[in-house]
């Protein structure tokens, strides 16, 4: 049998790929908000917190350092 669309299946992975780190995410930085000592800027999509409480996240996961920059784009769509 020929495979006539042999770029399908890397098509549906990169879209799976997307999904889980979107996923990933988006739970990352909800675990972030739900903080009592954080605010939550809706319209830029950004956190406010002391140095204390960014410390914390990062040394919990690195992954979390971007969020004190870049926030989380869309983040109130994934809701």
């Amino acid at each position: 049998m020929i495979n006539l669309f042999p770029d399908k299946h890397l098509f549906l992975q990169k879209v799976k790929d997307k999904y889980q780190r979107m996923k990933t995410n988006f739970t990352r930085f909800s675990e972030i908000v739900k903080h009592i000592s954080v605010g939550w800027d809706a319209d830029t999509n950004t956190i406010t917190a002391d140095p204390d409480v960014w410390d914390m996240f990062i040394k919990k996961n690195r992954a979390y350092k971007t969020f004190r920059s870049k926030g989380c784009k869309h983040y109130d769509l994934q809701k």
